[in-house]
């Protein structure tokens, strides 16, 4: 499903907006130029400047070719390495064990529920196991619902109250 419902959206963009790697912000150098270019006037661009041209959009057939081109040059073992790499953030630590802590909650409740309602006196079936995780299911989902329709409420209540922070 995630091969035909969610096709590879990276997009290479052109290389003067690439500010967040830059040594020296160049904000109003941007600025200046995006100005000009709507103003349809000759810039004398220099050769890091020179606009790669858009390409066409891909139909949805195109979308689901194995191999859709080059999407960066940098060395193959710095991209294997950077993924483990991020694991000395404390943030992406952090999300990495906590996540695992929870998967690893619902694998042992499930398991401790079939050992502990499978054996007598209870002797419940596979069915009424799984009917055992129900309320907890109804009760995420309406949490879900409940959340989903406050989070935006309180996301701008708060800085209204905080006085735009």
């Amino acid at each position: 499903m995630v091969v035909f419902y969610c096709p590879e959206t990276t997009y290479i963009r052109d290389q003067r907006y690439d500010i967040d790697i830059a040594q020296v912000d160049v904000l109003e150098e941007l600025a200046d130029t995006e100005k000009r270019a709507r103003e349809h006037t000759d810039l004398a661009l220099t050769e890091s400047q020179i606009s790669r041209p858009i390409p066409a959009q891909k139909t949805y057939f195109q979308s689901l070719a194995v191999f859709t081109g080059i999407y960066s040059n940098d060395n193959i073992i710095k991209l294997v390495i950077a993924p483990f790499v991020s694991l000395l953030n404390p943030g992406a630590c952090y999300t990495i064990i906590t996540s695992g802590m929870l998967q690893a909650w619902y694998v042992t409740i499930a398991i401790t529920q079939a050992g502990l309602f499978s054996a007598p006196p209870y002797l419940l079936n596979a069915a009424q196991l799984g009917y055992l995780s129900v309320g907890p299911l109804v009760g995420g989902l309406i949490g879900s619902m409940v959340i989903g329709l406050l989070s935006d409420p309180i996301a701008k209540w708060a800085p209204k109250r905080n006085k735009g922070v």
